[in-house]
């Protein structure tokens, strides 16, 4: 039995949706020289998948990194007031235990998050290079980040569109368009330093009520919850001099606000 259609408007709606969601992956795809067919049939591919729903098998490497960066900052054996410690390699609140609190093997995992550049070692010792799993060095990882971070934002959004108010997932942003590029580097730190504040009480959150580290949570089905904050930046091309320069002084006597 074939499903039911939504309405002219909504489809037409949702497709302008879906072309700006794929601008920026058609931009990505062509520097890296895939071409317009590749790009399509992988688009096809994804719309025959939808038929049965079928969810995406997860990507070990990335589960393991974020669950042992999460560890690290959250668990007092391995942070202090959520500061990650640097640590021996064996022994007692050493790497090689906080992996096996993962059920990941050391050595394995060490090498993957010291090839993205996660961690360093020196001398016996292993320090997070982030707050969190973020690779600095990997293509291949910075992907894997970016098909499930980016399908896990808009499944969000397209959740919320007809949720109950009580059942949508929390979804906000705050957005000013006539910011100047010399107030970057400083509003980008502070940003930076707000919701990294946000995001360790959130992990805190989190790792409270998850049930390999507290079996006596709450039960129920088996839910993976993110919560995740983002930066984004436009560069917005000015159609005169005028646009570079404080609203307040390109109003002229009489102008109404």
């Amino acid at each position: 039995m074939r499903r039911k259609s939504g309405s002219a408007l909504a489809q037409i709606g949702l497709l302008e949706a879906v072309r700006r969601i794929l601008t920026p992956l058609a931009r990505a795809a062509t520097r890296e020289g895939i071409g317009a067919a590749a790009f399509v049939a992988a688009a096809s591919d994804a719309m025959a998948a939808s038929a049965g729903a079928p969810r995406l098998a997860p990507s070990i490497d990335y589960e393991i990194g974020l669950r042992l960066a999460g560890h690290w900052l959250s668990d007092r054996r391995y942070s202090i007031r959520g500061r990650p410690r640097v640590l021996l390699l064996r022994g007692r609140g050493s790497f090689a235990e906080l992996a096996a609190s993962v059920s990941a093997d050391p050595t394995l995992v060490l090498a993957q998050l010291a090839e993205v550049g996660a961690v360093r070692v020196t001398r016996g010792r292993v320090a997070l290079t982030e707050m969190g799993y973020v690779p600095i060095r990997g293509l291949s990882e910075k992907l894997d980040i970016l098909g499930r971070d980016a399908a896990e934002f808009v499944e969000t959004v397209i959740h919320n569109l007809s949720a109950n108010p009580s059942g949508s997932r929390f979804q906000r942003k705050a957005s000013y368009d006539n910011i100047g590029a010399v107030a970057l580097p400083a509003l980008r730190r502070r940003l930076c330093n707000l919701a990294m504040r946000a995001l360790l009480e959130g992990n805190s959150a989190l790792a409270g009520v998850d049930r390999d580290r507290n079996p006596k949570s709450p039960g129920g089905r088996r839910t993976r919850v993110s919560f995740g904050i983002y930066l984004a930046e436009e560069n917005l091309t000015t159609k005169s001099r005028a646009q570079d320069r404080p609203r307040a002084a390109r109003r002229t006597k009489g102008t109404r606000r």
